[in-house]
């Protein structure tokens, strides 16, 4: 069993399974880079098309704040339940984005794209505008609508001041106009004047506990509601809300810079990664055309020492002598060696012809020679 193996690892189509074989692997080697080339870029693919997934997600969690301050505090159900779709969404949703980009951070990192303090500041705004959306939330609330809260309070009092006719009519019109500019406009100096001409109310009318009583919730209530409309801000520079559209502005700019950071890196490992790719491919090339060249010099040595000597054994006329010249040919290709033997076996049977033949020639000359001599006798005898 060992000779068989010895035997067939020296055939010649052993030589061509491993050359085969040899220059397999290197393809296989190839397509395995080429594979994990592949599968980089699909990481790359996949991070950019998460970072743009939570950037839509941002922009759509800004349509519920905005659907929020248009008309979701005006619904009664916010009221009556502390809670309202748009807001819960908005704030739920930064959450949310905050847990994705800190998967994306992980993304970036086995990507080796170096956008950690980007991330770090997106995270940190979202996180900000959570919190502002709680308390604008939160403010809101206590603000009211209608009959809601701080302005639900400021309108029974209202209300009831009118129907009363405790207050004549342009005194308290005079009051509900204050209050009506400054819930329009939200201008504070329709606080001031409000203030003083419930003041001058409650001055004239204190020893009336009812109506007196009435006339200090009012003016709480449009106190409170005075406060609350000027912490969430919405005509004004400061506040919940200034403090939020602030925030949105960095945000967007924050999420260009990273758009801008997240391109940059993501082509350049593209061109890295294409880069390797083909250099992998011409070295691989290379190297498969100088083994191949080496198996072939290899394979075709001993044919050629082979071929050297029948051309040459051809050449010096097929003599004895010619047939007795030495052999050095040594093959480690069995088919080779094979023939090899046999045309040295060829040989020295012509060899041995060849002498047979020679020496009959040699003979028969010889017979020739003394024919001749005789003849020559006769003829001089004659």
């Amino acid at each position: 069993m060992r000779n068989r193996l010895i035997a067939l690892s020296k055939s010649f189509k052993s030589k061509l399974l491993l050359s085969f074989f040899t220059l397999n692997r290197i393809f296989l080697f190839w397509i395995c880079i080429y594979f994990y080339i592949n599968h980089k870029q699909t990481g790359l693919d996949r991070f950019d098309h998460n970072l743009t997934r939570i950037q839509n997600s941002y922009a759509e969690s800004n349509r519920h704040l905005q659907q929020f301050l248009l008309s979701g505090y005006r619904q009664s159900e916010f009221y009556a339940t502390s809670r309202q779709k748009d807001i819960d969404d908005f704030c739920a949703d930064q959450d949310s984005i905050i847990g994705s980009l800190e998967n994306i951070k992980t993304q970036a990192n086995d990507n080796h794209i170096d956008i950690a303090g980007h991330i770090g500041i997106l995270k940190r705004l979202h996180r900000a505008l959570a919190d502002s959306a709680r308390q604008l939330k939160q403010l809101y609330y206590l603000k009211g609508f209608r009959t809601f809260g701080s302005e639900g309070g400021m309108r029974k009092c209202g209300h009831f001041l009118e129907d009363s006719d405790r207050i004549p009519k342009m005194d308290i019109l005079m009051l509900r106009r204050r209050e009506k500019d400054f819930v329009l406009r939200e201008d504070p100096k329709y606080i001031g004047e409000f203030n003083k001409l419930v003041d001058a109310q409650i001055g004239r009318y204190r020893n009336v506990p009812a109506t007196l009583n009435v006339l200090k919730a009012y003016k709480k209530y449009f106190n409170d509601y005075a406060d609350l409309a000027e912490q969430i801000g919405i005509n004004s520079d400061h506040g919940t809300h200034a403090r939020m559209e602030a925030t949105i502005r960095q945000l967007d700019a924050a999420y260009l810079a990273t758009n801008i950071v997240a391109e940059k890196e993501v082509s350049r490992l593209n061109r890295i990664f294409m880069a390797i790719l083909v250099s992998t491919f011409v070295i691989m090339l290379l190297v498969a055309l100088v083994l191949s060249i080496i198996l072939a010099n290899r394979l075709s040595k001993d044919i050629k020492i082979l071929s050297k000597e029948v051309n040459e054994f051809a050449a010096s006329g097929l003599t004895a002598h010619a047939a007795a010249q030495p052999h050095h040919l040594t093959s480690k290709i069995t088919e080779i060696q094979g023939l090899h033997d046999d045309f040295v076996a060829l040989k020295q049977n012509l060899q041995i012809k060849l002498t047979a033949l020679e020496q009959d020639l040699a003979t028969e000359k010889a017979r020739a020679d003394a024919l001749e001599a005789e003849l020559e006798k006769l003829r001089s005898s004659q």
